[in-house]
Parts: C-alpha cells; structure tokens; sequence
C-alpha cells in the first residue's frame, strides 16, 4: 500500500474551505451537526471528486451509494457531460437509477470504465465480497476511487483508521497499483464539529475522543 498524504495547504480548495467555514462557523448544533451547509469533512469530498474526475471523456461510470441529490448529485453532475454515469444504491432516491447491494450488482460482467464509492464503504457488509462484485463489474483496464472518512463512523477499519487491511482485501479482490491518498489529515481538529454520534463510535472501538477529532479521508485510487 502506497500512502500519500495531502496536507489541506497544498489542496486546490484550501482557500474556500477555510472561508467556508468562517462564514458558517455558527450553522452548528448543539450535537456538532452543520445545519444547512457542508462539513469540513464533507468539503473534502468536493475537492477529491474534482482532482480525480473533473477530467474524464468518454467513460462508463458506475457510483455505487449514490445515496440522494441533496448529498451525493455532485459526482454525477461533475461527469455526465462527457461521461455515461449510472448510480446504485440500496433503495430508490432520487438520483439511483439502479437498485441493488454492492455485494450482488445487478450489471453484467465488465459493463463499466470506472467505478466510484463516495462515503459508501464504510457501511459495507462484506468489504471483500463487495469488492470482488466491483472488480467483476469493471472491464480491463478500469479504475476504482473509494473515499471514507476515519474516525466518523462505520465498521472498525474505517474508526479506528487501520486501512492495512482494507488495502489487502484490495489486493486479493485483483486490483493493483493500490495507493491511499489522506486528505486533510494533520490539519485543525474538527472540534465542536465533532458529531457526538462519532464519539460513540469511537468509545465503541476503544479510541479516545482527543485523538480522533482530527478527522480525515481515506481515498484508495486503484486499477484493475
């Protein structure tokens, strides 16, 4: 596993984030939760997306939890100009156009260019079943990108931040040329920002609250 680390400084987005969230320092509740505006975390999506998609022509495109516009229309909205793009998810929103779980696609064998999970597989059931699903899914040679947040929320790889493993099933799914890029790690603690339901989360797994309130991402880019 390759890792490389992208300090907040050295992010195209640096500038409006830090702005953004000046100006919307007070759109919090009391749990931490941002009201009507996005995270710090969140942001970090936006900037992700556009560094790895912004470029591509001509591709098929599958976003596995595409979840609903209000949170995930952005991807979409970023690649259909130049790209096919359909998005799968669990139950029907207002932006899936496939319903289905990621560890039984409804697609056939090698059906997509490139295949996108934003803030999905954290939630998975089986990651290793998951991910050999998506290699089945993805023609050769395709691409994968996969963001999670660490510290937040989901299964004990993601809260704790051991990703070693995660990028072993990688691996043993087929993918190679596996590289984990963290965004935003080492930059200012979330703070208040903090989701109380996170703390829990981590409490759970043993971390203590102090050490995980500088949240990141987790992007693994890969090829199969």
């Amino acid at each position: 596993m390759n890792t490389v680390d992208t300090p907040c400084r050295l992010c195209h987005s640096f500038g409006f984030c830090q702005k953004y969230e000046q100006d919307y320092a007070n759109h919090v509740d009391k749990k931490g939760v941002w009201q009507k505006c996005m995270s710090p975390i969140r942001k970090c999506q936006h900037a992700i997306a556009d560094f790895h998609l912004d470029k591509l022509q001509g591709v098929d495109i599958l976003e596995v939890g595409c979840g609903s516009k209000r949170k995930g229309e952005f991807i979409k909205n970023l690649v259909t100009p130049h790209c096919q793009w359909r998005g799968m998810d669990i139950k029907k929103t207002d932006l899936t156009t496939d319903i289905g779980r990621v560890e039984n696609m409804p697609f056939n064998d090698e059906e997509f260019d490139i295949v996108i999970g934003n803030q999905t597989m954290e939630h998975w059931d089986d990651i290793p079943k998951a991910l050999s699903e998506i290699y089945r899914v993805m023609r050769h040679p395709g691409e994968l990108y996969l963001n999670v947040p660490i510290y937040l929320h989901g299964s004990e790889y993601f809260v704790t931040g051991n990703l070693e493993p995660v990028a072993k099933m990688l691996k043993e799914a087929g993918f190679h040329n596996i590289v984990v890029e963290t965004w935003r790690k080492g930059h200012e603690g979330l703070g208040r920002y903090f989701p109380g339901e996170s703390k829990k989360h981590c409490k759970k797994f043993g971390m203590k609250i102090e050490d995980t309130t500088s949240a990141y991402i987790a992007n693994f880019t890969c090829d199969k």
